[in-house]
């Protein structure tokens, strides 16, 4: 199996996964909900900027099976690995 080793599906044990990344929607939906007035201002915003610190902090990072279409999460460590890998690669 050729690719990166680091994360694969815990379902078929693949290893052509994708990153779900929900910290930059939700960064996005504060930036377009922060033109409407009271309700955006004062609920939305705050609530869309809380949920992406969250998701940005969060101890385990979500993927997808690319080949079975399965969400499944990793630990940070596993995914700083997979970060490297592909630093490595690219140099």
């Amino acid at each position: 199996m050729k690719g990166q080793q680091i994360v694969k599906c815990p379902q078929c044990e693949g290893n052509h996964v994708q990153k779900n990344d929900f910290t930059g929607i939700f960064f996005l939906l504060a930036l377009l909900t922060g033109w409407i007035p009271f309700l955006g201002w004062f609920i939305l915003l705050p609530l869309f900027l809380i949920l992406g610190v969250i998701y940005a902090v969060k101890k385990e990072k979500r993927f997808v099976c690319q080949d079975c279409k399965r969400g499944f999460r990793v630990t940070k460590e596993t995914y700083n690995e997979y970060k490297n890998f592909f630093k490595q690669k690219a140099v």
